[in-house]
């Protein structure tokens, strides 16, 4: 009997799955709208629609957006912050920049975040008497009643999660404990989190993680209490893992402990797609661009390697810091709507039509105009062909919501769709140039991994803007966060805050502190089933010279070290920082803010089947219609849809032509020419 690996991407406006066939390594793919009020049932829809008994299924691997979703809308639990005694307003106070956007520096209304839309009220902000120091040292004891009547205080208010983070709890976290211990007494039914989730330097950063976590906290794990409830009753025997941002999965029960890990797991799946595609098309370096129904999010792949980082915001000025991997996203995708600003400037998002009213052709209640209506007015989505005919769009309503737009600026209505569709395109090149300049990386090496349903549409256009070598349109791009998801492995990280120069270790003190990470990472990874003879060992720091602010970070050998390995992790550090900013400083020490272990359980992946091969010309069958498209400002008559179910490796297309399959079209521009490789892969190139 068959068996199944399957992954499920919940996005904004649609659910993803994709399932592989362990035996013969087939892939399927289906797409849902996403059920925004309960992402439960969207996955149980989604597996529906891959028509598979749950008793087939080997494993599922899931990615959702309950926890993004609850920060963004301001929808999580009511929370309380105990905080050491003079820090109750770092939440409002911030890091001193205000940022070059519209509502920054120039806005004499100007309020941070957290004051505008806070995540803890300052009311339930409480001070504790407490203070450890900067080496670990108690200069202060708790004061244990207060934190009790703190706590009652809290719980007569109706607080239902508590996030506990004290200064330099990343020396000690003994205050930090002794709290939990106590809220664990005193209000047993409220959600608590500390900074164990991360104890690393920074305060501002470490204290948004922890209010993150406790705010979601919850809500996610409500969510996967009744995913796992459901899925059982659906028949479904096996584990659950869940997408982490580190790049890895873990079980459900092991997500529960720190929830704050899958606050935007989706993406983190296209990422691990796009490195696996890297080695299979001997692409070492990849640069990612999926673009969704809400948002299109930018990551790299180089010398087929993920870039990680340890901080990113989760909006303005909202950071989080855990181990991740480096993914940027923008508020633009194929349900972003069009719109003129006060200015009379046309804009592309960063507002979305979401799943429900969705876009205007899709007939569900949108009355303005998107990206996708801009689509099917320039005759790139056909209303036949869309989702494999499963759902029925409507240009009338497209044209309908676009014509005040197009009239209002002097355009007619497809060179107003287009004009949309340029602007989106250039918005994301750059943004690309923008996350490339930042790194020390030049375009003109890498490829471009499109994906996601609309992504394929811009891929031509967005190669020859930044000059990249070709855009790779890899297999079922409209679900391919799932099926990178499907390519994940078991992974546990921990860290460990050290603010310590380099050069003050030695060889075995700097070995024994990762060697202590590593035990428990090891442990953590058991607990998941996994022999210790299975599980692999990464080692990174994240360092910074003396004086400076933000860190570097470095990938190091494992141990045991010597004097001759410290010099090579002295001597990368200086070349990691010249490549990140463009010069080194050999004459400066070295400070090591925080280490970090990784333990990786390896899950196999099945072979996937390679597609027929062909010659140069596609088959008969594969062409399905022709038929004018509005491209590069002008009507092309005649133009070919093929359906990429059809095509063969070697089969060459040249532009304009679309490709056409059930989740996504790809754009094949006036000028460029497509190639079909052995794993199906669209390649184009200019």
């Amino acid at each position: 009997m068959a068996r199944f690996r399957v992954g499920i991407d919940v996005g904004g406006t649609f659910t993803d799955a994709v399932m592989i066939n362990e035996q013969n390594g087939e892939i399927k793919s289906t797409k849902v709208l996403t059920t925004t009020e309960d992402q439960s049932q969207g996955v149980l829809a989604a597996l529906k629609e891959l028509r598979i008994s749950p008793q087939d299924i080997s494993l599922l691997v899931h990615g959702f957006t309950v926890g993004i979703n609850a920060v963004l809308t301001r929808s999580g639990e009511k929370t309380g912050l105990l905080t050491t005694w003079g820090h109750r307003d770092l939440l409002d106070i911030q890091r001193n920049n205000r940022g070059f956007e519209p509502r920054g520096i120039y806005n004499p209304r100007f309020k941070r975040t957290h004051q505008e839309r806070p995540l803890v009220e300052r009311r339930y902000r409480r001070q504790i008497q407490e203070r450890i120091l900067y080496d670990g040292s108690e200069r202060w004891a708790i004061d244990e009643n207060q934190v009790r009547r703190e706590i009652e205080f809290l719980k007569k208010e109706g607080i239902k999660s508590i996030a506990v983070c004290f200064i330099n709890a990343y020396a000690s976290q003994s205050h930090e404990q002794r709290v939990k211990d106590i809220i664990q007494q005193v209000f047993p039914t409220a959600y608590v989190s500390t900074s164990s989730i991360n104890p690393v330097a920074k305060e501002y950063e470490r204290t948004c993680t922890v209010v993150l976590d406790a705010y979601i906290g919850r809500q996610v794990n409500a969510y996967l209490d009744n995913l796992d409830a459901l899925l059982k009753k659906a028949g479904y025997e096996g584990e659950i893992l869940i997408m982490q941002l580190s790049g890895g999965a873990r079980t459900l029960e092991k997500s529960k402990q720190n929830p704050i890990n899958t606050i935007n797991s989706g993406p983190v799946g296209g990422t691990l797609g796009t490195q696996t595609y890297s080695r299979w098309t001997n692409s070492p370096n990849l640069l990612m661009m999926d673009t969704g129904g809400t948002t299109t999010d930018f990551s790299i792949v180089r010398g087929h390697d993920l870039m990680l980082t340890n901080i990113k915001e989760v909006e303005l000025r909202v950071p989080l810091m855990l181990p991740m991997i480096d993914i940027t996203s923008i508020g633009a995708g194929g349900g972003s709507l069009i719109y003129r600003d006060t200015a009379g400037v046309l804009r592309v998002g960063p507002q979305s039509a979401g799943a429900r009213p969705g876009p205007a052709c899709y007939n569900l209640g949108g009355t303005e105009p998107t990206l996708s209506d801009a689509y099917v007015i320039m005759g790139l989505l056909q209303p036949d062909y869309f989702l494999g005919g499963r759902m029925r769009l409507y240009p009338e309503l497209a044209e309908k919501t676009l014509a005040p737009i197009a009239t209002s600026m002097g355009l007619a209505l497809q060179e107003a769709a287009q004009t949309a569709f340029e602007l989106y395109t250039v918005h994301t090149s750059e943004v690309i140039r923008r996350i490339t300049a930042y790194k020390g990386i030049d375009t003109r090496d890498f490829a471009l991994m499109a994906f996601g349903s609309a992504g394929p549409m811009h891929a031509c256009y967005t190669i020859r803007d930044l000059a990249m070598q070709e855009a790779i349109i890899p297999l079922h791009p409209g679900g391919f966060s799932a099926f990178g998801m499907i390519s994940t492995d078991m992974r546990a990280d921990n860290s460990e805050g050290l603010m310590r120069r380099l050069d003050t270790f030695t060889p075995e003190e700097f070995d024994d502190h990762f060697k202590a990470l590593e035990a428990i990472s090891g442990e953590d990874l058991k607990k998941q089933g996994f022999d210790p003879e299975e599980v692999t060992l990464e080692r990174v720091y994240y360092g910074m010279y003396l004086g400076q602010t933000w860190e570097v970070l470095t990938r190091i050998p494992l141990g045991p070290y010597d004097a001759k390995t410290m010099k090579e992790i002295n001597s990368n550090f200086h070349k990691q920082h010249k490549q990140k900013y463009g010069y080194e400083a050999p004459e400066i020490p070295i400070m090591v803010a925080s280490i970090q272990s990784t333990a990786i359980g390896k899950i196999h992946m099945p072979d996937i089947s390679q597609i027929k091969e062909g010659d140069t010309q596609p088959p008969p069958d594969a062409l399905l219609t022709k038929r004018d498209v509005f491209l590069d400002r002008r009507v092309n008559n005649d133009v070919p849809f093929y359906s990429r179910a059809k095509l063969l490796a070697n089969n060459k297309i040249k532009g304009p032509a679309v490709v056409v399959e059930d989740l996504a079209t790809t754009v094949v521009g006036n000028g460029f020419t497509l190639l079909v490789d052995d794993m199906g892969s669209l390649r184009i190139k200019y």
